[in-house]
């Protein structure tokens, strides 16, 4: 049993999972962030693979106002031949707010780790090893009139340390997996 079919089978609430769909031959997703209005298309996505919608964890256990509760939008989990990846995503709307969209990333992590536990437990597998990717993206740089020449931006996206942990941001709205976990 993988990791995917034990949360998909055992685990998870079927409400706070993203549909698929098929695009031009290839399995797609869409990440949307209401308060953001926001919408991300995820192309080329392999199978088997989860898209999880992260709504508020443990809200009765931990101090409101603390920055406990903060958490990032989505928990992409997938299988490619034996390596499982894990990318934590939070979409904004602009990177006015970039920073706190990566302390969200950074405290997300003990959800991943909290579902891998009950997969452990539930599915009586041992606790697999996940490569874990932070993402951030963002529907446009910022909202302020940047004076300074035009720079063109690596397909990519840009790569920083943040606290610990390597946190890529990318801009626009449609990226194939694959940008999101190079």
């Amino acid at each position: 049993m993988t990791v995917v079919t034990c949360l998909l089978g055992k685990v998870l609430n079927r409400k706070l999972l993203s549909k698929q769909r098929l695009l031009n031959g290839f399995h797609t997703i869409d990440l949307e962030e209401k308060k953001a209005n926001m919408k991300v298309v995820i192309t080329k996505i392999p199978m088997p693979f989860l898209a999880i919608c992260i709504k508020g964890h443990l809200p009765h256990l931990l101090k409101e106002g603390a920055g406990l509760d903060k958490h990032c939008d989505y928990l992409l989990i997938y299988q490619s031949a034996t390596k499982y990846y894990a990318v934590l995503v939070e979409l904004k709307s602009s990177l006015t707010k970039k920073e706190e969209g990566k302390e969200q990333l950074r405290r997300s992590l003990p959800i991943l780790d909290y579902l891998l536990s009950v997969c452990t437990i539930e599915c009586g597998m041992n606790k697999p090893v996940l490569s874990v990717k932070y993402v951030l993206i963002a529907k446009q740089g910022s909202d302020r009139l940047d004076k300074q020449p035009i720079k063109l931006k690596s397909p990519r996206g840009t790569d920083e340390t943040y606290e610990k942990i390597t946190v890529r941001t990318l801009i626009g709205t449609e990226f194939a997996l694959s940008t999101l976990t190079q």
